[in-house]
């Protein structure tokens, strides 16, 4: 392997995880699929790597006896006879089950030499001292019991002793391919699956290396399945709109931190038994999109679930994989929700070949209920050329979004066709199986590549933590079982300056850029772990007081999600009001709350302007940061949601500001950012 670059490594690993588990998958779904449909997926020199790879997982799955009869592996495969064999002979030392004078393998109407006695010897002693140390033992954790078992590894229940609580605990059993710079690797791609914060994604809490074994610690999630739900029930149209609509503003927050998922489908989406919210699982083949992909390139690699996959990964372009892929994956799930199948099935090289040359028969012919606009959405994501699809998933959430509030539709049901045999995946076979391994190896199933959750909130090294002005939750480490996670999970200002007749982007306020000059535009979006009634409102440099959103004054706020102001690319927030300190804070709240018209009196009385302030300062989750700005008016530190170590109280009247709003009838929650506002330079700087 020497010769083999890590990224190579990494990419075939991967690769071939998720060539193995689609082949599983279809196998415990009663399609008997066929090796010689899958090695087509990578190029011709790692085939014969992949076949011994399937012929271990079919032997698995066959439950063959021992020894395995392998004849017509040898008469379909002959050029890999070597490849065959030592899938036979790995199949045997892993069953536990191989008795002292048993041959590696045995060929029906040919020949094969038998192991001495002494080498036999040898291998059963392997064999009882593998038997012995299963299931595997990590000091931090106790296993409760086994959640399920598959070609590339073992899943269970566990307790963690240090944090108290239960997690789902995956054992590679291909890790130990990975040289120690490649696991190295590994843990460091990682991070990007693992600083995934969102209440609709699956959290990964750690992934680490103990006495040799390597695990994957993950959110133990009960429910089931979207797959489950598509099998077995019917989809009311509302029930279909609003569950894309909520992944895709899941998967918006995914791309914005520039992590791609690369493998949606319905076995990667669960609903929580709790609360019945779906959660999208298996970042497994998450990467970064500024990471390099030329090695997936060069090997031609096929990465993705086929019915599922849009056709840049089709055809094995991996560096052309984007969002944009990951829309047309979702277009896919939003066909078959509103149809009861999928576009594009059949063997493997023919979904290939459909999704890169056939356009999907329109949803309204399989469901009449369909409007011309909700298929024009639909067909739009699945657009074979990128270009032709939506813009982003935000872009695809708003389309479905106006659907709604422009049809004003009925909530009616739509009967959805009985599965067809591909579509069926809870069987008497495979029910209990996807159920319990599809809920939590998921999340891991292509790439081990997850370390410990970064902390966002605060943390001894980052954050400024100064008294509040009222008594509210502490900061603490995510992984601290007493926290209450924070109610909002993301308050973003984005700056933006029109120069040379066009709008130039800045950057994100506090980490690109820091002072803001009069007459520049911003554009503010805010994020709830949970659907909360909220109110994004302004203390203009001025002091007047502007109600952003809802947009009326008299509008009874909304369970939401999100607050964006602004959605439309043409419009912005225009600082107009002069130089001085720019306020923006949110209210929010479990229960309803009344329009900001009974507030609006108050809040302009009470709350005035803000000195310049000489950094920026952000409430958050009861604490308040500070980043500091150098004499050009650029962040010192890069991470606004960690702000600087600083010994100075926030400005007082920023205090005052804040007394008020906790005050009001109804408010559960308050956050809030303010920055300096100064009058243009002579040069335009920044």
């Amino acid at each position: 392997m020497d010769d083999v670059q890590p990224d190579e490594t990494i990419a075939r690993v991967t690769a071939f995880q998720a060539i193995c588990e689609r082949f599983e998958e279809a196998f415990v779904d009663g399609a008997m699929p066929a090796i010689e449909d899958y090695l087509p997926c990578v190029s011709a020199d790692e085939q014969a790597k992949l076949l011994e790879e399937l012929v271990f997982v079919e032997l698995e799955l066959l439950q063959a006896p021992l020894p395995p009869d392998v004849s017509s592996y040898l008469e379909r495969f002959p050029q890999h006879s070597d490849a065959i064999l030592s899938a036979a002979e790995q199949y045997e030392r892993d069953s536990g089950k191989k008795g002292r004078n048993a041959p590696c393998a045995t060929i029906s109407g040919g020949e094969v030499a038998e192991s001495d006695s002494q080498q036999d010897f040898e291998i059963a002693a392997e064999v009882a001292e593998r038997a012995r140390v299963k299931p595997p033992s990590i000091r931090r954790f106790r296993l409760e019991k086994r959640l399920g078992k598959g070609a590339f590894g073992a899943v269970y229940l566990a307790e963690d002793l240090r944090l108290h609580r239960k997690v789902a605990l995956k054992f590679p059993l291909r890790s130990s391919e990975l040289s120690a710079s490649e696991l190295q690797r590994f843990f460091r791609e990682g991070q990007a699956a693992a600083a995934l914060r969102h209440p609709n994604i699956c959290p990964v809490y750690e992934l680490a290396q103990e006495d040799g074994q390597v695990y994957i610690a993950m959110a133990y999630i009960e429910g089931a399945t979207l797959a489950k739900r598509i099998a077995e029930k019917r989809c009311e149209l509302l029930e279909a709109v609003l569950l894309v609509e909520k992944l895709a503003r899941a998967l918006e927050y995914a791309h914005r931190k520039a992590v791609v998922h690369r493998d949606l489908k319905p076995s990667n989406i669960m609903f929580d038994a709790e609360h019945d919210e779906p959660v999208i699982m298996d970042f497994g083949l998450a990467r970064y999109q500024e990471v390099d992909n030329t090695a997936l390139t060069r090997n031609s690699v096929i990465m993705g679930t086929p019915e599922y996959m849009s056709p840049e990964q089709a055809r094995g372009d991996a560096n052309k994989v984007t969002g944009q892929s990951d829309v047309f994956s979702l277009g896919v799930i939003l066909y078959e929700l509103l149809t009861g199948e999928v576009p594009f099935q059949g063997r493997l090289i023919e979904i290939l070949n459909q999704i890169l040359s056939h356009e999907p028969t329109p949803p309204a012919e399989k469901n009449p209920n369909i409007d011309d606009a909700l298929q024009s959405i639909c067909l739009k994501a699945m657009a074979k050329d990128p270009a032709e699809r939506f813009a982003s998933m935000q872009e695809f959430a708003d389309a479905l979004q106006g659907w709604r509030q422009e049809t004003n539709q009925d909530n009616r049901s739509i009967a959805l066709p009985p599965p067809s045999s591909s579509l069926n995946l809870k069987g008497p076979v495979n029910g209990k199986v996807l159920a319990a391994l599809v809920a939590v190896i998921a999340v891991v199933a292509l790439i081990f590549v997850v370390k410990r959750l970064s902390t966002w909130y605060g943390g001894e090294n980052n954050a400024a933590s100064v008294t509040a002005p009222m008594t509210t939750k502490a900061i603490a480490e995510p992984n601290d079982p007493g926290m209450t996670s924070p109610v909002v999970d993301e308050l973003e200002v984005r700056h933006f300056r029109h120069e040379n007749n066009r709008e130039v982007a800045l950057g994100t306020l506090g980490t690109q850029t820091g002072r803001v000059q009069v007459g520049d535009d911003l554009r503010v979006l805010v994020r709830f772990q949970e659907p909360q009634y909220a109110m994004l409102i302004a203390v203009n440099t001025d002091g007047s007081v502007q109600l952003c959103l809802p947009e009326e004054e008299a509008a009874i706020p909304q369970a939401t999600q999100e607050l964006n102001l602004y959605e439309n690319p043409n419009d912005y927030f225009t600082l107009t009001e002069g130089a001085g300190g720019q306020l923006f804070f949110v209210v929010a709240s479990s229960q309803p709350l009344p329009s900001f018209q009974t507030w609006k009196e108050r809040l302009q009385r009470d709350l005035v302007a803000i000195t310049e302030p000489t950094s920026i300062w952000q409430f958050k989750n009861g604490q308040y940061l500070r980043t500091s700005l150098d004499a050009a008016g650029r962040p010192i530190d890069a991470s606004i949601s960690r702000g600087t170590k600083t010994r100075r109280n926030p400005p007082s009247q920023l205090q005052e500001a804040l007394n008020v709003l906790q005050t009001l009838p109804d408010v559960e929650t308050v956050e809030a950012i303010l920055f300096p506002v100064v009058e243009p330079e002579a040069n335009g700087g920044n």
